[in-house]
């Protein structure tokens, strides 16, 4: 399986991964190397290799070099998600393995098709069957739980709020003062423990913003550039998470933890996350319309026992 997405786009594809793997056994993803590499660590792949390696170079240009050919030669199958509907990628591939499927991730203009169905349907699935769902190794949740620990966690007695103030894109950003003014809202429970994430995708003035934040506050501690497995076992452990329209964003609910996503010029019909479980999609043409009370208002409705993990229903009534 090759996709050419970031995090966020390839975990729109698990529910079409997940299928894969259960019609034909197990696979080798090829993709964004941090991307693919939490796949493999969370069992969704037996194999993984970065899109960027040498060995694919050729294929972009339509061609297969000695070397290509004798890899792919070793696989029954193909799969290739990709947004190039003319890219030369596919052909190149079923010159080798002419079992190749190519899958378009995204839906055509003017479609209000969710794009996780829409790919799933080009392999003959259902989105109710095959549900974007990680489970993490006990590894990672056990590292996570130390981590939290250190920065003051206490297994039933501490609600952990995750926030992620980035995104690849500036216009999906809800403005990082509006993220840390929560943040004091939040801190207003005793309880509560706020985890602010950052990435390589976040500018440097956004981490010294969220540095300073938790310099000046008790309870609150920036998990920055860490790798996807251990975010993830985070993300799994915390009771509720906000933040845009992000990879980090669809990762909170591949995870299965609550979701409030924040989603501006970008159609939430179409790209909101494909995980179960509780979520509230705000959207707005500008997210600078988006009030910090509105999302107070958003997280006070959603609080109750599956936002609590069923310790303390209503924790967060503002």
């Amino acid at each position: 399986m090759h996709h050419d997405g970031a995090l966020g786009d390839l975990l729109l594809s698990l529910p079409c991964l997940l299928k894969i793997k259960t019609d034909f056994g197990p696979l080798h993803i090829a993709g964004r190397t941090d991307a693919v590499r939490l796949l493999k660590e969370t069992g969704c792949a037996g194999g993984a290799s970065s899109s960027d390696g040498g060995r694919y170079a050729c294929l972009y240009a339509g061609l297969c070099t000695d070397e290509t050919e004798e890899f792919l030669a070793a696989f029954d199958r193909a799969f290739i998600f990709t947004a190039k509907r003319d890219s030369p990628l596919p052909s190149a591939v079923k010159s080798v393995i002419p079992l190749t499927k190519t899958v378009e991730t995204i839906p055509p203009r003017g479609a209000r098709e969710h794009a996780a169905e829409f790919r799933l349907k080009q392999l003959g699935g259902e989105i109710r069957d095959h549900q974007s769902v990680l489970e993490i190794p006990s590894a990672y949740r056990k590292e996570a739980e130390g981590f939290l620990r250190g920065a003051g966690y206490s297994r039933g007695r501490t609600h952990v709020i995750a926030l992620h103030p980035g995104s690849g894109g500036k216009r999906k950003c809800w403005p990082v003062e509006n993220y840390l003014a929560l943040a004091e809202r939040l801190l207003k429970r005793p309880d509560s423990l706020v985890v602010i994430f950052s990435g390589p995708a976040e500018e440097t003035r956004l981490k010294e913003d969220m540095d300073g934040f938790v310099r000046g506050h008790e309870r609150t501690v920036h998990v920055q550039d860490r790798e996807l497995a251990l975010v993830a076992a985070l993300l799994g452990s915390c009771a509720l998470y906000v933040g845009n329209d992000s990879g980090i964003t669809h990762l909170a609910a591949a995870v299965k933890t609550p979701v409030i996503a924040l989603f501006g010029p970008t159609d939430p019909c179409i790209w909101a996350p494909a995980g179960r479980g509780m979520r509230i999609i705000l959207q707005g043409l500008s997210l600078r319309k988006i009030t910090v009370d509105e999302v107070c208002e958003a997280i006070a409705k959603v609080s109750g026992p599956d936002l609590d993990h069923g310790r303390n229903p209503g924790f967060l009534s503002f």
